[in-house]
Formats: structure tokens, sequence, C-alpha cells
């Protein structure tokens, strides 16, 4: 019988980051050569921090995977069964699309070689449902802040639940990256406070609990 997969992907929306901060306006002509120059052509084969280890793609939908390389370089993603290939643009930007995946909890490897570099491997990558949980005040009120009962304490054993907490940034422009990374919600003795207790907001377990049931 196949178990329930959830990924969930937190982005916080705070009071703090959407107050216009002054450090933006600074030094823009530093910024502008920074985004510009040619390091990033030099840049080897990277992904974003969404993918990692432990990380959920969504079943049933083409799935997008891009990432970064030296231009003109040969990249080939494999998960799944599935191998899909592409060529870095002038700009350094790659992307591959999956078609739709069974939903399974087996964990798989997904593995992005490039022609020039060394290949990136990501382990322990589950097939299922992703949803996005967006907010202000009530992403900040983390799960380890509530009292629960005893039973709810052993429901938090569920190594195919995973989250993605994406740090506070603030940008007056979309950003192509963000920092963060993949949790399982596992049961560890309850009384040393699990790390992903103190980073995943009370709404999104309750809300992946009825997702489960």
């Amino acid at each position: 019988m196949l178990e329930r997969v959830t990924g969930i992907a937190l982005q916080p929306l705070t009071l703090h980051s959407m107050i216009r901060r002054t450090l933006l306006k600074l030094l823009p002509g530093i910024a502008a050569t920074l985004l510009g120059g040619s390091w990033l052509h030099a840049a080897e084969l990277r992904l974003p921090a969404i993918f990692s280890d432990h990380m959920v793609l969504q079943s049933g939908q083409s799935a997008p995977v891009w990432g970064w390389a030296t231009p003109g370089e040969e990249v080939t993603v494999t998960v799944a069964g599935q191998t899909q290939s592409t060529r870095t643009g002038a700009a350094g930007k790659w992307k591959v699309t999956l078609p739709p995946l069974e939903p399974s909890d087996k964990p798989q490897t997904l593995t992005v070689k490039g022609s020039n570099s060394p290949t990136a491997t990501i382990q322990d990558v589950l097939v299922g449902e992703v949803w996005l949980a967006s907010g202000q005040s009530n992403m900040a009120y983390l799960f380890s802040r509530g009292q629960y009962p005893p039973e709810e304490s052993a429901a938090a054993n569920r190594p195919t639940l995973r989250f993605f907490t994406v740090s506070k940034q603030s940008s007056r422009e979309p950003k192509a990256e963000c920092e963060g990374s993949w949790q399982c919600v596992l049961l560890k003795p309850w009384a040393t406070s699990p790390p992903w207790r103190t980073s995943l907001p009370g709404i999104c377990w309750t809300s992946s609990r009825h997702l489960w049931a």
C-alpha cells in the first residue's frame, strides 16, 4: 500500500519583508556589476536550494528542474526512470521538464550531470503532493510553541512528510534563488526537541495532518 507523500514549501511573508529597505538603495552600480559580471558564466553546475536531499517532486504533472552551468554545457537530469537533457544558454541558465511522475514513497536519487562539471546527486527524493504555504503571523507561530496531547506527539513520525522553509529575505525584485533546506517529520525523543519542531509553523503541521487523512 502506497504511503502518502506530502511536501510543503514554506514562503514566509512578514511585515519585515514588506518594509522598504534603505539598504537596497545603496551601491546600485556595484550590484548591477555583480549581476552582469562574467563570473556567472564561469560557474560550475549548480541547482537552487529547493533541489536538495529529502525533496518532494510534484506528481501527476510536468515537473521542471533548472539551474546554472557554463554556457553551452550539456546537462542531463535523471530521476525515477526518466532522463531529460538540454544545453545551457548564453546566460548560464538551463532547464528541463520531466514528464508527469507517478506518486511514490520509495526514495529515489536525482542526478544532474554536466558535460564539463561534477555530477550533482540528490538523495531520498519522493514523488507526491507539494503545497505552498505563505503568510505573516500565522506562519511565524511555530509548532514548538504549541501545547499538544500525547497522541499528537506520537503522530509526528511521518518520514514521507517533508517541508522546505524559505529563509526570510527582502527584495524589491523577483529572485532566482532562495536559501533553505528540506526536513523530514520524524519522531525522536520528544524531550530532545527534534530540529523540525523549531522551524515548522503549527498551521502547516495541522494542515498536512488533514491532507494525510
